[in-house]
């Protein structure tokens, strides 16, 4: 790879990181992080590991991922924010070479200058990634920079084992990433048991080390896999939860879908990816569609779904687009189209048509992306169906339109 191309487009890439980070975490005390992980990564600047292992939400390697910088960041400033910001390097950094990689392969599959530049941005800095930080979750920009290097390096046939390191880091940062286990393996040609092995290896020797020195792992590793609590109307499940005491127009969840949609997220990627590496026309750079896949498969079935849940996979489908040659139109669509749908729909008046219209847009990209990865497009259909009109042609007619292009010979 030429480095000289890629100096304008590493310097736009810097101006945007930047720009994301310190508007999207002005105020983080109010956000998730402030209530969920604000304590434990002070606790682990600071060295006190103890009452780090006792307040460290699931997500909590993602702050042991990001403590360098966090602690760089506390030396520099003052204050959470000055912490927050600091463990911002990492997800942008992997963020950033994400996006230059993108921009190199892009412009290789013959997408223009400007094009590769939009890939870019969509990669950095989109939409999502914003909403995302605002909230107080840089795990879900972390985790999604290293599932789709993951499978980068995994199609390669590089590496296999580094590959699945790479994953199990995105496990630790965010225990959702186990639904690209899958994915990562069959994009691998070959040696899929190392990936495997390098992906869980590590994370079931955490958790069992974890569980010895600290006895609320297992408990929060249980709490990482359930989704009690609100019913939020963008995902199926809905139309099952129990009228809410707390959200007059929201609803629960049931006890008997406490587990099963977290679980089932993990699941259902699984059939699909063997589905998907048993075709034998199958493209190798769809498998970072099967990931956005099953990203967005994730964000469907899970009742806490909310707006920054579509951030992975808009940045796995930005790889895929990038890979085609193409504008991140889809990707952008995604964020875009899920940012102001859950912003500004009419979730607090008419919860049945938020559901109702969210079904429709995340569904049917869903769904489009799980045909076109299993060959049952209906456009894919008609091609096919042309294709076996043009094949039963007569071959006298090919034969006599053979004939009208080939001159004869005078006196034949």
């Amino acid at each position: 790879m030429r480095l000289r191309p890629l100096a304008l487009p590493a310097l736009l890439g810097l101006v945007l990181a930047l720009v994301v980070g310190v508007a999207s975490s002005g105020d983080v005390y109010w956000s998730d992080y402030g209530a969920e992980a604000m304590e434990a990564e002070r606790a682990l600047v600071e060295g006190d590991l103890r009452t780090f292992v006792d307040d460290a939400p699931a997500y909590g390697g993602a702050l042991v991922l990001r403590a360098p910088f966090a602690w760089l960041g506390a030396q520099l400033g003052d204050g959470e924010v000055a912490v927050f910001r600091g463990g911002l390097v990492l997800p942008f950094a992997l963020l950033l070479g994400l996006g230059l990689l993108l921009v190199h392969t892009a412009r290789a599959r013959g997408l223009h200058q400007r094009g590769a530049l939009a890939v870019l941005a969509a990669t950095v800095a989109a939409p999502l990634s914003y909403t995302a930080l605002e909230y107080g979750h840089p795990e879900e920009l972390l985790a999604a920079a290293l599932m789709v290097l993951a499978v980068l390096l995994a199609r390669s046939g590089r590496l296999p084992l580094l590959a699945g390191l790479l994953l199990a880091a995105a496990i630790a940062a965010k225990p959702v990433a186990l639904v690209a286990v899958a994915p990562v393996v069959v994009a691998a040609p070959h040696r899929r048991g190392l990936v495997a092995l390098g992906a869980l290896g590590p994370v079931l020797a955490g958790v069992g080390g974890l569980a010895l020195i600290d006895s609320h792992t297992l408990h929060r590793a249980a709490v990482g896999l359930s989704s009690a609590g609100n019913f939020h109307p963008w995902q199926v499940f809905w139309p099952l939860g129990e009228p809410s005491a707390t959200w007059p127009l929201g609803r629960t969840t049931p006890d008997e879908l406490v587990y099963v949609p977290k679980l089932l997220a993990i699941l259902l990627p699984v059939p699909l990816a063997i589905a998907w590496a048993r075709r034998p026309d199958r493209v190798a750079d769809d498998a970072l569609l099967l990931l956005a896949l099953a990203l967005m498969l994730r964000c469907l079935v899970d009742p806490w779904n909310t707006t920054y849940y579509a951030a992975p996979a808009a940045i796995a489908l930005t790889a895929w687009e990038a890979h085609r040659g193409r504008l991140p139109v889809l990707a952008l669509a995604l964020g875009l189209g899920t940012e102001l749908h859950v912003r500004f729909s009419v979730a607090d008046q008419a919860p049945t048509l938020a559901y109702l219209t969210y079904l429709l847009l995340a569904g049917g990209l869903t769904a489009w992306m799980g045909g076109r990865l299993l060959g049952v497009q209906p456009s894919i259909v008609r091609r096919r169906l042309g294709s076996d009109v043009r094949t039963s042609v007569p071959s006298s007619v090919t034969t006599a339109r053979s004939s009208i292009r080939t001159p004869t010979a005078p006196g034949t």
